[in-house]
């Protein structure tokens, strides 16, 4: 795990870290951490459908107020299917419905 908090503080955009360290947070139970790690790997390779899933799961349970908490709600707001920078994003990806404005 320290491994993986290394690679981030050096390269905080990197994908494949996070998902390692959604990993290892599940195997421990860290349901809610292991959720805004899959946030941060989806919105560091774009996927905004999949990070903004991911982040509204991890804003359930997480402690309001706290940093993690922060981030995952940073993450809803800038993957928001309202917003109109997303809207292609949103509308190419069939799995899931979605009401734009």
């Amino acid at each position: 795990e320290k491994a993986l908090h290394d690679a981030l503080i050096a390269e905080p955009n990197n994908a494949f870290a996070w998902a390692q360290l959604a990993i290892t947070y599940e195997k421990q139970g860290r349901r809610a951490d292991a959720q805004l790690a899959t946030a941060e790997s989806a919105y560091a390779v774009g996927d905004i459908v999949r990070a903004n899933r991911f982040a509204h799961f991890a804003v359930q349970s997480l402690e309001p107020g706290t940093p993690d908490y922060r981030r995952a709600d940073d993450i809803l707001l800038v993957t928001d299917a309202n917003n109109p920078d997303n809207r292609d994003m949103y509308r190419r990806n069939r799995r899931f419905s979605l009401t734009v404005e």
